[in-house]
C-alpha cells in the first residue's frame, strides 16, 4: 500500500506534469525500497533517437517539483534518459541498467516503439514506468501507465481505443466545428515496424469510430537503422 501511494505522487508530480497537468502531493509514506530515501526519489527515463526531448521535458518538470519543495520532503533525483537508439536490444539492456546499476524508482518517461522487452522486465522488478503506450509492452502491465492508454495491443487486435479519434473531435469541436471529427478525413501513415503496423490499425480503426474516412491506412515509413 506504501508503495502504491508513492507510485501516484511519482505520476503526479512528474509524468503527467510533463504534459502540464500540476503536481499532486499525496499522504506522507516511508519507505526503504529502491531508489527512494527518506530525503529523494531516484527516477530515469527510456526514450528512442527520435524523441530524446521527452527526458528533457520529465526532467523540467521534476526540477520544477523540486523548486516548489518536493513531495513530501523528498526531491526528485533525475539520472537521466537513456537513448536506445532505436534497437529493441539496447532498450532492454538499458532497462536492465538503470533498475539494477542507477536503482531508480520509477522510470519516467518511457517513449519508444522498442521498449516491450525493458517493460516486461520492470514488471517482473515490480518498477513502475509512465510513458506513450506505443508498444505492446503497457498493454495488461500492472506497473505501466500511459497517459493515452495502451494505444498498442499485441496481435490480433480484437478492442482499441478510441483516444485517439475522440481528441481529434474534441479539438475540433473546441474551435467551433459542432461536428467534429465526423465527415472528415484522415491519413494514418506509421513506420514500417510491429508498433507501426499494428498502430496504423487501432488509430485507423478510431478515426473510423469517430465518424472519419480513412482512405489512406499504411506502415509505410521505413524505419530508422
Amino acid at each position: 500500500m506504501k508503495r502504491m501511494k508513492l507510485v501516484a505522487i511519482v505520476a503526479a508530480a512528474a509524468t503527467f506534469g510533463a504534459f502540464g497537468v500540476p503536481g499532486v502531493a499525496g499522504a506522507r509514506t516511508i519507505s526503504d525500497g529502491r531508489g527512494v530515501t527518506s530525503t529523494s526519489i531516484k527516477v530515469g527515463g527510456l526514450t528512442d533517437n527520435q524523441q530524446p526531448e521527452a527526458a528533457a521535458g520529465a526532467k523540467a518538470r521534476l526540477d520544477a517539483e523540486n523548486d516548489a519543495g518536493g513531495v513530501n520532503g523528498r526531491t526528485f533525483d533525475y539520472v537521466g534518459g537513456q537513448d536506445d537508439k532505436g534497437d529493441v536490444s539496447q532498450s532492454l539492456a538499458l532497462g536492465r541498467q538503470l533498475v539494477q546499476q542507477d536503482g531508480v524508482f520509477a522510470v519516467v518517461p518511457v517513449v519508444t516503439p522498442n521498449a516491450a522487452s525493458a517493460e516486461e522486465f520492470f514488471n517482473q522488478q515490480k518498477v513502475p514506468f509512465f510513458g506513450w503506450g506505443i508498444n505492446t509492452g503497457f498493454f495488461k502491465n500492472a506497473y505501466g501507465f500511459g497517459f493515452t492508454g495502451a494505444v498498442v495491443p499485441p496481435a490480433p487486435v480484437k478492442t482499441a481505443g478510441s483516444t485517439w479519434g475522440d481528441l481529434v473531435s474534441q479539438l475540433l469541436k473546441n474551435n467551433g466545428d459542432a461536428k467534429g471529427a465526423k465527415g472528415k478525413t484522415a491519413a494514418v501513415i506509421s513506420e514500417d515496424n510491429d508498433s507501426g503496423t499494428t498502430g496504423a490499425e487501432v488509430i485507423g480503426a478510431s478515426a473510423k469510430a469517430a465518424g472519419m474516412k480513412v482512405p489512406y491506412q499504411k506502415a509505410s515509413i521505413p524505419a530508422p537503422p
